[in-house]
């Protein structure tokens, strides 16, 4: 699979691979829109590609805002940290399996890295905001 392919299948079998419930902690699988444990705990895809495994809500003040988003969106996008997106790319350019990015927001510098590799990756982040930017 192509480093273009990759974007379009939201589920890439290696990264379902490395999710877990987290309701049981059971092993998930794909079926369909919807990613499924063996004791029947479901979640469902986003249209958006992320797909949301909290089953409690975020409280208030921890997750970005949508402002907060696109301020970030902005200032990345001027390139100011265009040289550490490109330092990360380069020293993880022979990953070939699954990068993780904890507190990834919009997946600015997992973008970069994967642009760089063949890894699949997996970006965690606790704002719906900044997952579907």
């Amino acid at each position: 699979m192509t480093p273009a392919d990759r974007g379009n299948d939201p589920l890439p079998p290696r990264v379902v691979a490395a999710l877990r419930c987290s309701v049981c902690g059971d092993p998930i699988g794909a079926a369909g829109p919807t990613l499924r444990c063996g004791n029947r705990h479901s979640f469902d895809l986003a249209r958006q590609g992320y797909v949301n495994l909290l089953h409690a809500r975020i409280p208030a003040g921890t997750a970005d805002t949508a402002p907060m988003v696109a301020a970030r969106a902005d200032f990345l996008a001027s390139g100011a940290y265009e040289p550490l997106a490109d330092e990360l790319a380069r020293v993880c350019a022979d990953a070939g399996g699954l990068v993780i990015d904890a507190g990834a927001g919009t997946g600015y510098y997992l973008a970069r890295v994967l642009e760089a590799s063949e890894a699949f990756g997996l970006a965690l982040d606790v704002s719906a905001v900044a997952l579907r930017r």
